[in-house]
């Protein structure tokens, strides 16, 4: 089983992409402490933004959270819906 990837390793993907949890913050209107708690506990839906925004699915970063079918393991207390913004940045990271 792959492992997940050490958070520093995340931030300097997107820092070398020219991104940070502020900027993420700001185009998807989740709050910047969400982006550092996804780093070490499970949160799909900013999961899902971080991984589109490095160009991967959240498996690829996190595959000891998600099941093989791309489902995440253990679903945590969050948001309803996405909001727009978020979905439309990760369908935008995503080339979809």
């Amino acid at each position: 089983m792959k492992n997940d990837w050490h958070k520093e390793d995340i931030k300097a993907a997107l820092r070398k992409g020219g991104l940070s949890f502020a900027r993420l913050s700001r185009e998807t209107d989740y709050a910047r402490q969400s982006f550092s708690v996804a780093l070490s506990r499970p949160f799909p839906q900013v999961e899902k933004i971080i991984a589109g925004a490095l160009g991967l699915h959240p498996q690829e970063i996190w595959p000891s959270r998600y099941c093989k079918n791309g489902e995440p393991k253990v679903a945590r207390a969050t948001r309803k819906n996405i909001t727009r913004q978020a979905r439309v940045y990760v369908q935008r990271a995503m080339g979809r």
